[in-house]
């Protein structure tokens, strides 16, 4: 019982969370919006049927001359969060998420989707 207790608290509050992720405003420019379209283009669409670990290494490889960028985020007590896509520079946390959307994307549209599920999860 004590388990699906677990379940449906689990589901609650992941449902929450995703009416919250779809509240942020998205801010990507024209450089990171070029760029998440050839990942997509160049590594995600034509390597569709490698198995993850492979597409992983594929897209991941694509960010390894990237400089490392702190503070990225945008959002404080006085100033609302927005979702940042910026493919200048990142840090450990930030290419994670982008990795990870981008092996799950079709198309930029697809990747903020991605981007923006994933805020679920912290």
């Amino acid at each position: 019982m004590l388990r699906y207790g677990f379940i449906l608290a689990s589901l609650l509050f992941t449902s929450y969370a995703m009416a919250d992720a779809f509240k942020y405003k998205i801010v990507i420019d024209g450089y990171s919006a070029r760029k998440v379209d050839e990942v997509i283009h160049g590594e995600v669409l034509p390597n569709a049927k490698a198995n993850q670990g492979d597409l992983i290494g594929r897209v991941s490889s694509t960010f390894l001359q990237m400089p490392y960028q702190a503070d990225t985020l945008i959002g404080s007590q006085r100033t609302p969060e927005q979702l940042v896509v910026n493919l200048r520079g990142v840090d450990c946390f930030t290419l994670v998420d982008y990795v990870q959307a981008l092996t799950k994307s079709n198309s930029r549209q697809a990747f903020l989707r991605q981007l923006k599920s994933g805020l679920t999860v912290r």
